[in-house]
């Protein structure tokens, strides 16, 4: 998310440079860029792409669809993709049905989930789940396929 932050800002200052209507924000290794415009949006991504070059991070194909990280665009923000709405609730399932099944590496990926889905749509800062980002904290200091001790603080906010 470091690294992820500083080519944001860079960006950023290239943007206010150019003075251009629009901004980019980074989710760990993903970068959304919001523009008034699909021209202004893809100059910025040019930007960005020559951000990520300098910094040699490989940079994927431009998606222009509004359809970004299990996310839709609407005229109200942004909803969730079905599919997404899917996939969770089976990790939901699977995490009440099976706890001990429960490895480092899948409770990350259902905690990136749940952060995402609260910061994206629920609009709610990463801030105010103090007890979770301790505990994507703690996971990060896991091996992958460890089992996990469910009874934290963080599972419980979770």
């Amino acid at each position: 998310q470091r690294a992820s932050n500083i080519v944001t800002d860079r960006v950023t200052e290239r943007i206010k440079r150019f003075a251009l209507e629009g901004k980019v924000a980074a989710w760990v290794d993903n970068f959304i860029v919001f523009a008034q415009n699909d021209d202004v949006a893809k100059e910025i991504m040019g930007i960005l792409q020559s951000q990520l070059t300098f910094f040699s991070i490989e940079c994927k194909d431009v998606d222009t669809s509004g359809d970004i990280l299990g996310l839709t665009r609407t005229e109200q923000g942004f909803t969730l993709q079905e599919a997404f709405r899917k996939a969770l609730r089976e990790d939901i399932v699977n995490f009440r049905a099976n706890p001990e099944t429960l490895t480092t590496h899948k409770a990350q990926q259902l905690f990136g989930k749940l952060m995402w889905l609260n910061f994206a749509v629920a609009r709610m800062p990463l801030a105010h789940m103090p007890r979770s980002l301790q505990c994507m904290r703690d996971l990060a200091n896991r091996g992958p396929d460890q089992q996990l001790e469910l009874n934290t603080e963080g599972f419980a906010e979770l």
